[in-house]
């Protein structure tokens, strides 16, 4: 079972997201290759009308990885297929709407 089990509201955006070196020459030329051989996946993900108690739970899970530094699982919600991931950020914005309404985005990188 992932570590990570909160859904996204189903707004959410995949990416791909390769990692290219660039380097260019002193006679203007520029050479192009890639990092790594796959893409890595990054969802940006969206979490609206959230009550607060369901905002502590994913605070208190995004603080326990210190942000960015720790990987953990997580379920991919279209597919169900499980990723090692981690947070894209180290920071989260938490928005109130009204008492006890939260909105709040972040994104997961896929580690590769």
């Amino acid at each position: 079972m992932a570590d990570f089990t909160w859904l996204p509201s189903f707004s959410y955006e995949p990416e791909d997201s390769f990692t290219t070196l660039v380097t260019k020459f002193e006679n203007e030329t520029v050479q192009r290759r890639p990092k790594v051989s796959t893409a890595a996946l990054i969802w940006n993900l969206v979490f609206k009308n959230q009550t607060t108690v369901t905002k502590d739970e994913i605070k208190a899970f995004f603080r326990s990885k210190g942000g960015m530094a720790t990987s953990f699982t997580w379920d991919e919600p279209d597919s169900l297929t499980e990723y090692t991931v981690y947070f894209g950020q180290d920071k989260v914005k938490w928005s109130n709407k009204s008492p006890g309404i939260w909105d709040f985005a972040f994104s997961f990188i896929q580690e590769i």
